[in-house]
């Protein structure tokens, strides 16, 4: 089955914007539900600039899934900033650093990033 662009990066630039309006707007619910720590101080500020990224993501995605031909050389940058996301989180699971909620929830970057890479190898770079 051959994936669509459409669907599939449409799909991760939807997460991406939940995530990353969820940080900004909605950080005691997802402490509660990921099990984090209460985020304050210059802490804040590190949360804030990666909603920030997580959302510039999300328009990349936006663009690729408008016009996938065009928008084809960032693919690659999507997946190593999926895969990054993927292993920062489990990086800090294994070290006992975050619940297991949170790798949970990063697992769908990883599964995005697979996609990304099959969706490259249908896909020509003509």
């Amino acid at each position: 089955m051959r994936l669509s662009a459409g669907w599939l990066f449409g799909a991760a630039a939807g997460f991406n914007i939940v995530v990353g309006l969820a940080l900004l707007f909605q950080r005691p619910w997802l402490e509660a539900i990921l099990q984090l720590d209460p985020i304050t101080g210059s802490n804040l500020m590190l949360l804030v600039l990666t909603a920030g990224f997580i959302l510039l993501f999300a328009y990349a995605y936006a663009r690729i899934a408008l016009d996938p031909v065009t928008w084809r050389p960032f693919i690659g940058f999507c997946v190593i900033g999926k895969t990054a996301a993927a292993a920062s989180i489990l990086a800090c699971w294994l070290l006992g650093q975050v619940a297991w909620t949170l790798p949970a929830l990063g697992s769908g970057d990883l599964i995005f990033a697979g996609l990304f890479l099959i969706y490259l190898r249908q896909t020509s770079a003509a």
